[in-house]
């Protein structure tokens, strides 16, 4: 089915309308234009968390695809280490109990370090935060947004069936929140499983070349906050150059 041109118009439309809405709409020049309100990422990341929760059931099948995502982004031989931390989210009790903080641990981060004549090398992080579906993207995305708080570059990765069609609208919100796309393809008959609530063999079937990763949206380069970048790195016991690369080899 063909999805016309103005979609993203009228959603946003329809958003504008509704009581505390994040979108605001005036008439100029005899064209509407839309914006959002005068708030942050953080804040509205936190909005969209608090009306979504994953289940146990969810959790577990996410982590199934780590290891070939991971496998993945070493082959790009890009990044000096790639680890998943999707565990970092229950350390402490904290992140459980506070919704905004949950969100400030991704799944699974890469680092490349470059040097610097001048001072400590520079480093650069990436996240990635994983979903077994898209169907949900209009919420699941701003897990994503919300890392590039905190991340140079940041990704929403997510599961598809070889026919399965993407709403072209993610592009424009990847685009206009600055958060890349990473597309996990599937073949069909194993997307039904999963939507059966079947285990996936991801690892299998990717050795055998039948699961495809790519780059749907490029992740752009920012410079994160800086208290909130080392906040990151302080939850997880790194506080050096020297630190960030020993997490790297744990």
């Amino acid at each position: 089915m063909e999805i016309p041109e103005n979609t993203f118009r009228q959603m946003l439309s329809q958003l504008s309308k509704e009581d505390g809405s994040l979108y605001l709409w005036q008439d100029k020049d005899n064209n509407r234009r839309y914006f959002f309100k005068d708030i942050d990422k953080e804040e509205l990341a936190e909005s969209v968390a608090n009306s979504s929760e994953s289940t146990d059931e969810k959790a577990t099948s996410e982590k199934d695809i780590y290891p070939i995502l991971e496998e993945w982004l070493k082959g790009l031989e890009k990044y000096d280490f790639v680890k998943t931390v999707a565990d970092s989210r229950s350390r402490g009790g904290s992140a459980k109990s506070n919704s905004s903080l949950k969100w400030k641990y991704p799944d699974i981060i890469a680092v490349e370090f470059k040097p610097n004549l001048l001072a400590q090398d520079k480093h650069f992080l990436t996240t990635i935060e994983v979903k077994t579906t898209y169907k949900n993207w209009q919420q699941d995305i701003f897990e994503a947004v919300s890392h590039s708080m905190f991340a140079h570059y940041s990704y929403f990765a997510f599961v598809v069936g070889e026919t399965e069609r993407i709403d072209s609208d993610i592009k424009k919100y990847a685009n206009f929140f600055s958060v890349g796309i990473l597309k996990i393809t599937i073949p069909d008959t194993e997307k039904q499983k999963l939507e059966n609530k079947k285990d996936i063999p991801y690892q299998k079937l990717y050795n055998e070349g039948k699961i495809r990763i790519d780059e749907y949206v490029q992740a752009p380069y920012h410079e994160p906050d800086f208290d909130e970048h080392y906040d990151y790195l302080g939850r997880n016991g790194v506080k050096t150059i020297q630190d960030l690369r020993d997490w790297g080899k744990k």
